[in-house]
């Protein structure tokens, strides 16, 4: 566990914790848990009231064989100021044997999701990035000049959380 203790002008003393848990199981695969603690100290003398952020996250990789991959992350975070309680989230598939790759990778962030300590990509946002390219490795005189080459496409399609709807698409 790790704790610190720091002054900020504009909201007093700020202590942090940090528990962090992960075990491996099976060939390659792990989970992880985490809670973190923000704890801003009241200062009756400058106005500030005792605030209290907590998180609670659970993450992991899964790898059934060297070409899948899987990892996911979940993430609750309460704050006390607002009563608040919201989520955030990543989940990654890939699939990679010798000659191509396709993967997808979707993250989101709720509108009240406000963790104590770190930053989020965006609020109230779900980012998918679905796509894959071909390996291409060249023979003869053209591969003296090209070792490789990875032609392929990917999308960015981003959404608002709370009704879905599309925010930008690239």
């Amino acid at each position: 566990m790790y704790v610190h203790q720091q002054a900020n002008a504009s909201q007093g003393a700020g202590n942090f914790g940090v528990f962090r848990y992960a075990k491996n199981y099976g060939v390659q695969n792990n989970i992880g848990f985490m809670i973190t603690h923000r704890l801003n100290e009241a200062d009756a003398n400058k106005g500030f009231t005792e605030h209290h952020n907590t998180t609670f996250t659970v993450d992991g990789l899964i790898r059934p064989n060297n070409d899948v991959t899987i990892q996911y992350l979940i993430s609750a975070a309460r704050n006390n100021t607002n009563d608040s309680l919201g989520l955030a989230g990543n989940f990654f598939i890939g699939y990679n044997p010798q000659n191509y790759y396709v993967g997808h990778v979707t993250k989101f962030v709720d509108e009240k999701y406000i963790p104590g300590m770190g930053f989020v990509f965006a609020q109230n946002t779900m980012h998918h990035n679905p796509g894959g390219y071909y390996i291409w490795r060249p023979k003869g005189k053209l591969g003296k000049l090209i070792r490789r080459w990875d032609p392929g496409a990917f999308i960015n399609w981003y959404q608002t959380t709370s009704n879905l709807q599309t925010q930008e698409v690239s």
